[in-house]
């Protein structure tokens, strides 16, 4: 009973990664777009304890690191200026070798903006630090990849293409260790129990 499920799961695994430019290992099954992001801060930041992200970032990306900031984290968060636009000067002088990742968002759905994500990566990688998109609502507006776009992890949400309601996920490079938020048992490669 259980093979039927799991060649779609397999299938499902890899009609994503051929959509986002990786590979099927990479990519990490969640219960939505909310889901992932709270993997991507919670699963990763666990030796270095500095966050940089954007002011302008989705809820689930924004209260994480509030929350996160709470624990003892810190965190600064970037600005866009009145025209919507990242000083890239700002995020390189907030990056340190203490700063765990760098988030920002590849689109603005409520600006239209399209954020400089691979210069970003690059700011971040200088540091050692991961590099983090929320592109939920980038797929199916713009022709993107993850390898391109210089990302170890990226948000996608399944409404946002069609899939189902409830569904999400969360690439990750491979080689990036990402801890699961729920433990129990080995399902996604054991970063994701359910």
């Amino acid at each position: 009973f259980g093979r039927g499920p799991k060649t779609a799961m397999r299938e499902a695994r890899m009609q994503v990664a051929d959509l986002a430019g990786v590979q099927p290992l990479e990519i990490i099954f969640t219960a939505g777009g909310s889901e992932a992001n709270n993997l991507a801060f919670k699963g990763v930041a666990h030796k270095r304890r500095h966050l940089v992200v954007s002011a302008v970032e989705h809820p689930s990306v924004r209260k994480t690191a509030e929350w996160m900031r709470s624990l003892g984290y810190r965190v600064d968060f970037f600005d866009v200026d009145r025209g919507g636009q990242i000083d890239l000067e700002q995020v390189r002088s907030l990056v340190t070798e203490e700063t765990a990742m760098v988030s920002c968002m590849l689109a603005n759905n409520e600006t239209g903006h399209i954020y400089p994500v691979r210069e970003l990566g690059q700011i971040a990688h200088a540091k050692g630090a991961l590099m983090h998109t929320d592109a939920v609502q980038a797929l199916g507006k713009i022709e993107f990849n993850f390898r391109e776009l210089n990302v170890d992890l990226a948000t996608l949400s399944g409404h946002k293409f069609y899939a189902l309601k409830g569904s999400g996920v969360l690439y990750a490079r491979k080689g990036v260790m990402v801890n699961p938020l729920i433990h129990g048992g080995m399902q996604e490669r054991g970063r994701r129990a359910g």
